[in-house]
């Protein structure tokens, strides 16, 4: 009999304890979504905040890069263009003067068969 009321009241006094905690989880589990999700819009918000800032200044650093590389560019081009353009000439010079010795050779050749 004593363990009885022992053991009765062992289980009373457990679910005292436990009953407050079993109401507190749905409370705690629904605050906690709520928090979760006023925290993620907040977040989705400055998120897009920070990346529209940084939008606009890589834009403007991207620009900027590229206007100064179109410079170098264009310089490196008629630099390289100049520098191009004697060689040129004097190779295809040296190889018209090549093949007109070699074109006037078989002409005669042509012509005397």
């Amino acid at each position: 009999m004593k363990r009885l009321i022992l053991a009765s009241l062992s289980v009373l006094a457990l679910a005292t304890v436990a009953t407050p905690t079993l109401a507190l989880n749905s409370r705690f589990e629904e605050s906690y979504r709520e928090n979760l999700n006023s925290l993620n819009q907040r977040f989705d918000q400055e998120r897009q905040e920070t990346l529209n800032a940084l939008n606009e200044r890589f834009d403007e650093s991207y620009q900027d890069n590229l206007n100064a590389l179109n410079q170098r560019f264009e310089q490196e081009r008629q630099e390289t263009l100049n520098a191009l353009n004697p060689r040129f000439d004097k190779e295809r010079q040296e190889t018209l003067n090549a093949l007109n010795s070699r074109f006037n050779q078989s002409y005669r050749d042509n012509l005397n068969s």
